[in-house]
């Protein structure tokens, strides 16, 4: 859901997402390596051949190039394919400074191990998006394939009071052996939204709550988190206006159904764990 296709699609306003769209990951990925390796340094591009890989790759590519960056190699793949042994190849000709690779965890555990077998790949210059932001992706794959691999994702916002209380009360009620991940916070605004609308409009219709999601995510309004939903509640009873701070962050829609503002991640695997290495901020108030 995260496409930059989902923008513009004829939807009648009735497709609305909480993860940013990756036209602001594809320029924060372009600007976080830029800072860690150079500007002007020679990037291989590799990516799924759909929806997410092919258009955050085109934004990603588009931004480095007008940063001054060269892209070596652009290297697409199908996901449903056996083996990546070709791919693998391609992308790692030319010896460049640094990798992307636009991936989800069920693809990479077979390109991983074919881009070791080259001989010619190394994981600490290699940027992942948040398709493989994923706590499980180096036990399953293998350290030759992750060890210091960075890369960006969305984040809640840096002192977010609603996200710390998120965290802990996962951390409290997750079975055994379930941990975090990328957008878990997300599809829980997601439900928290769609309800607090429905409130609003005091109906279940989607055309009525589809007319409110945008007044019940945004400024002017008192802010409520979710942990305050019945006060959130008795305010739209009483006919006021509320502004949802989000466990992923503020969210406010703009009118395509995108949130506004968003922080990213720098993040990178250091001993099988997922490490914070920095956070960009992206719209929003100056």
């Amino acid at each position: 859901s995260t496409s930059p296709a989902i923008t513009d699609l004829e939807d009648d306003a009735f497709v609305w997402r909480t993860p940013p769209s990756d036209a602001k990951q594809g320029e924060v990925m372009a600007q976080a390596i830029a800072d860690e390796i150079g500007a002007e340094a020679t990037v291989n591009v590799g990516a799924r051949n759909d929806a997410y890989g092919t258009a955050l790759a085109g934004v990603f590519g588009t931004s480095w190039q007008e940063g001054g960056g060269t892209i070596g190699q652009s290297v697409q793949w199908n996901p449903d394919a056996a083996t990546f042994d070709t791919e693998a190849q391609q992308l790692t000709r030319g010896n460049p400074d640094a990798w992307v690779v636009i991936d989800f965890p069920e693809t990479f555990a077979k390109l991983g191990p074919a881009l070791v077998r080259t001989g010619a790949w190394d994981p600490t210059k290699t940027f992942a998006t948040d398709g493989l932001r994923d706590s499980s992706l180096p036990g399953d794959v293998g350290e030759q394939a992750t060890g210091g691999m960075r890369g960006t994702a969305p984040v809640p916002p840096e002192g977010s009071e609603a996200a710390q209380a998120f965290a802990t009360i996962f951390e409290q009620r997750a079975r055994e052996g379930v941990e975090r991940q990328t957008f878990d916070a997300h599809a829980f605004d997601a439900v928290v939204l769609a309800f607090l609308a429905a409130a609003a409009a005091n109906s279940s219709d989607p055309a009525d709550v589809k007319e409110q999601l945008q007044a019940v995510s945004g400024p002017p309004g008192e802010a409520f988190t979710f942990e305050q939903l019945g006060e959130a509640l008795t305010a739209l009873a009483n006919g006021e206006d509320i502004d949802y701070q989000g466990a992923s962050g503020p969210i406010d829609w703009d009118e395509n159904g995108d949130p506004t503002a968003a922080t990213y991640e720098l993040w990178q695997f250091e001993n099988g764990e997922i490490a914070s290495l920095r956070t960009f901020e992206v719209g929003g108030e100056a």
